[in-house]
């Protein structure tokens, strides 16, 4: 009899109980979240978790998003930034990963797609499915649920002077000048914090325009972190008028930088750099190793890219992929579609939210 056990989450004891396996995690990540799936969650966009038990405890498991229709052969799964498995125990992955592949063949899956997992499990899952026709690539590429490559900030074993030298003069200067000008810096969470905040951000992004969340979106995130206690969403005000905010996620094994803006009234003043700064300042002071700023910027977005340059950070690439064709041959069948990232402008456009194409 097997020592394991496999676990579908469905109260919120047991979504407790994967999230605090997530947090703790060395390799867990935003995008493995209960809540943060939830709120993920669209039209033709569901998710769930297999977790894998040993007695009451779990030691492994895998977050899975699923797109498409809720009929047989008619959706896929998709498995970002995971499998997390305990070191002590490595044996769990090969009953996750067959408690996977019965969670697909059970919602009526096309394929499972494993990407951006950690290094060391690459050989192993290769050696689980070896007698399989597998793809060392994703054969869906019209929306990653997670991330593939992600530039960091290193904290762990850094103060904050060693973080200041590390970064370039502008974000010095930045941080000093915008400290100088005494700006009004809050953490809000109440209905006309997020607002303001939320009207930052679409002024923002007027000239250059890219997705971003609707309103209610954003609301819900917010709030969903904060009663969580992971959340910090920063606003500041020149004159009591809102100029710019940062949202982002702090939890125990990393800390994510989600969004910000600024108004162009008060665009002189750098209060962006300063507020990143500040939730530099609260994640060391809860011990989290890293500020993680989102992936490498598009070259398109040059203003994006050159901000997150300038904290000299860290780039961590996860560009590991491994799809399981369940239905080999509906896969070959439906691949023209469901490879082509083009495929996934028209449906972001259509399903709301900050879905992420994914490019060649």
């Amino acid at each position: 009899m097997s020592r394991f056990t496999i676990l579908h989450p469905q109260t919120q004891a047991e979504f407790d109980r994967w999230d605090a396996f997530v947090m703790r995690h060395p390799q867990g990540r935003l995008y493995q979240l209960s809540w943060w799936l939830r709120c993920q969650e669209r039209r033709f966009l569901r998710s769930g978790v297999v977790a894998v038990c040993r007695g009451e405890t779990i030691v492994a498991g895998a977050a899975c998003v699923r797109f498409g229709l809720s009929w047989s052969c008619a959706n896929v799964t998709v498995v970002a930034n995971a499998p997390l498995v305990d070191a002590d125990t490595p044996d769990s992955l090969a009953a996750l990963l067959g408690g996977l592949v019965n969670d697909c063949r059970a919602n009526g899956s096309l394929l499972l797609q494993l990407e951006a997992f950690e290094a060391g499990l690459e050989e192993p899952i290769r050696a689980y499915f070896g007698r399989r026709s597998v793809v060392h690539e994703p054969i869906w590429r019209i929306y990653s649920p997670g991330i593939w490559r992600e530039v960091h900030v290193p904290l762990a074993g850094r103060s904050e002077n060693d973080i200041l030298n590390g970064v370039s003069q502008t974000v010095r200067y930045g941080i000093k000048k915008a400290q100088n000008a005494g700006i009004d810096v809050r953490q809000v969470f109440d209905e006309e914090g997020i607002r303001a905040a939320h009207a930052i951000w679409v002024e923002s992004v007027a000239k250059h325009p890219y997705p971003i969340r609707s309103y209610h979106d954003f609301r819900r995130i917010v709030i969903e972190s904060n009663q969580r206690g992971v959340g910090v969403l920063l606003l500041a005000s020149i004159e009591s008028e809102p100029a710019a905010f940062v949202f982002s996620i702090l939890f125990g094994c990393g800390a994510h930088w989600l969004h910000g803006g600024f108004t162009q009234k008060h665009a002189a003043v750098p209060c962006t750099r300063l507020l990143v700064w500040r939730t530099v300042q609260m994640a060391m002071s809860k011990g989290i190793p890293y500020l993680c700023l989102g992936g490498p910027s598009d070259r398109a977005r040059t203003g994006v890219q050159d901000f997150k340059d300038r904290w000299n950070p860290v780039l961590v690439d996860n560009q590991r992929f491994i799809t399981v064709p369940l239905y080999p041959e509906l896969v070959r069948a439906a691949k023209p579609f469901i490879s082509n990232p083009r495929v996934g402008v028209w449906i972001k456009k259509r399903i709301g939210g900050q879905a992420r194409a994914v490019a060649k």
